[in-house]
């Protein structure tokens, strides 16, 4: 599949990307500051909004108080039409700076009775009132006051930057704090785990990796340091190993001179004893463990193959994680809420890698008991079809070549909690049986297997063929160890003796054998749904 190089970029655009953090520890100071540094900018431009909100609501106060008092000291003045005393209290008021204007008028007259204004400057922020002057009742006069609010915004601007020095002394105080814990805690850490690694990398073993923290990072460290301790002793023995070699490769050549003569004599009189070990019983005995062990193999490679995949599995999609986090960082949209995604789905990863592994690790425990038929642990939930299908995937090639049919009648659904893998050699040694026994002449024949429940806990298996059948003597010793009808011909008589030994033992059931002389022959196995707990060995 071909592949189509990237489009180049813009100068902005690697402009950009070369101001990014290109390590951890200038992703974590970037995040440190920017994470204390963008909150207090957003405080301040908050504060400073509140602080002219809060400006604009004392100037409404003071004018409404400031109106009171004028009110009702102008009052008995412009009742009296006593200029220059409302003159004189009005200008007392206006020494103020937040007052700028204040006007007077009388209802006897157009002209204001008391007018005094100061000069602003241009763009001044003013808040005006009015108030009507009444005595006993009736309306005498207006009272217009109009106040600005640049006292109080300068007031509040001082505030607000005493206020600012303190955050911004206190946010250089814990930047710094943060920092220094980080360099204590994470940076240095890393550029020991980063050297070691370097040295282990370059084949440099003696030096020890020690982290005075039980922190994660100091369980990597000790982690690390066992792989530095297995990979020295391997190293020591592989070297060691070397100079045996090279010690012995020293003399093999006058070794092998001085035995030539005695090997081809030994080998001569071992082809003539493989010759008659061809034919003993023990030669029997040990060629159909050696088959019954390649099924277990396959069994446990079969069982294998779940745990694997599903890790394998895994670890594509921590991948795949992996390189859409790159792909955020370089185009840089990587979010919080998308890093704790990711984070989150490699942690589930790392647990569904570890319980897969774990499982792989306990099946090959246990893989020395399944070579002798004792019970082991290789239990779970299936479906027969599915299972028996698997199996027939290994029957078919022996049929292949072969006058006869193989044919299974197992309905879908079967739920079974038992152990697949021994079920399924089971199966496979009494079709290979009804394969290399029954049918000796025929240019035809079935082989069928047949599945159906027994009542709600209870299941049965019928593996029969049409072939020649057993007589009364050769059924009465069928599950007798080294028993065969073909000795000396590849049987070697412990084929039906496993069978029967692993389902009355681990798979906790019975099996009949039916047959007679030229009608066939039918195995019928009884097997619990669900497996007893310590299903009993036979001898």
């Amino acid at each position: 599949m071909s592949t189509s190089s990237p489009p180049p970029q813009s100068p902005a655009r690697r402009f950009v990307f070369r101001l990014l953090p290109r390590t951890v520890r200038d992703a974590v100071i970037l995040a440190v500051i920017l994470g204390l540094a963008v909150p207090s900018l957003i405080a301040y431009f908050v504060e400073q909004h509140l602080t002219a909100q809060t400006a604009r609501q004392e100037v409404q106060q003071d004018l409404r108080r400031g109106l009171d008092m004028l009110s009702l000291s102008m009052r008995p003045l412009l009742w009296e039409l006593s200029r220059s005393n409302a003159e004189a209290i009005a200008q007392a008021v206006l020494n103020d700076e937040r007052y700028v204007s204040i006007v007077i008028t009388s209802e006897l007259g157009p002209q204001p009775f008391v007018k005094l204004e100061r000069p602003v400057a241009a763009g001044t922020e003013l808040v005006r009132a009015e108030r009507d002057i009444e005595h006993q009742g009736k309306l005498i006069g207006h009272l217009a006051v109009a106040m600005t609010t640049a006292p109080y915004l300068a007031a509040g601007q001082r505030a607000l930057r005493w206020n600012t020095l303190k955050v911004g002394v206190m946010l250089i105080s814990a930047i710094t704090l943060i920092l220094l814990v980080l360099q204590h805690r994470l940076f240095s850490p890393l550029r020991q785990l980063k050297d070691a690694a370097l040295l282990i990398a370059d084949k440099q073993f003696t030096t020890p990796i020690v982290l005075p923290w039980q922190d994660e990072l100091g369980k990597v460290g000790a982690t690390m340091e066992q792989m530095r301790q297995a990979l020295l002793r391997t190293f020591e023995a592989l070297n060691e190993k070397n100079r045996e070699l090279a010690h012995h490769a020293g003399t093999l050549e006058q070794r092998v001179v001085e035995r030539t003569q005695a090997l081809t004599h030994a080998n001569e009189e071992l082809q003539s004893a493989m010759l008659q070990l061809q034919t003993a019983q023990q030669t029997l005995i040990e060629s159909e463990k050696l088959a019954s062990l390649g099924r277990l193999v396959a069994g446990v490679a079969h069982e294998l193959n779940t745990p694997i995949g599903n890790a394998m599995t895994v670890v594509s999609t921590l991948e795949d994680h992996f390189r859409t986090l790159l792909a955020q960082i370089e185009a840089g949209s990587l979010t919080r809420s998308a890093m704790q995604s990711i984070l989150e789905s490699t942690q589930e990863g790392q647990d569904l890698i570890h319980r897969n592994l774990a499982r792989a690790s306990e099946i090959i425990q246990h893989f020395k008991q399944l070579t002798i038929d004792q019970t082991t642990d290789m239990r779970r939930k299936f479906d027969l079809a599915e299972t028996m299908e698997e199996v027939m995937i290994t029957l078919r090639p022996n049929f292949k070549h072969s006058p006869l049919r193989l044919e299974t009648l197992i309905p879908p659904g079967i739920e079974m909690d038992n152990f697949p893998g021994p079920l399924g050699q089971v199966i496979t040694n009494l079709a290979m049986n009804s394969l290399n026994h029954a049918f000796p002449h025929a240019t035809s024949g079935l082989v069928r297997i047949k599945a159906s429940r027994t009542g709600t806990d209870m299941l049965t298996i019928n593996v029969s063929d049409d072939g020649i059948g057993m007589s009364q003597d050769v059924r009465k010793h069928a599950f007798d160890p080294f028993f065969t009808t073909k000795l000396g011909q590849g049987g070697s008589g412990l084929g039906l003796h496993i069978v029967r030994n692993i389902v009355t033992g681990l798979l906790g059931g019975q099996i009949e054998l039916h047959s007679e002389a030229g009608k066939g022959c039918t195995f019928s196995i009884m097997l619990p749904l669900i497996a007893p707990e310590k299903p009993a060995r036979q001898a």
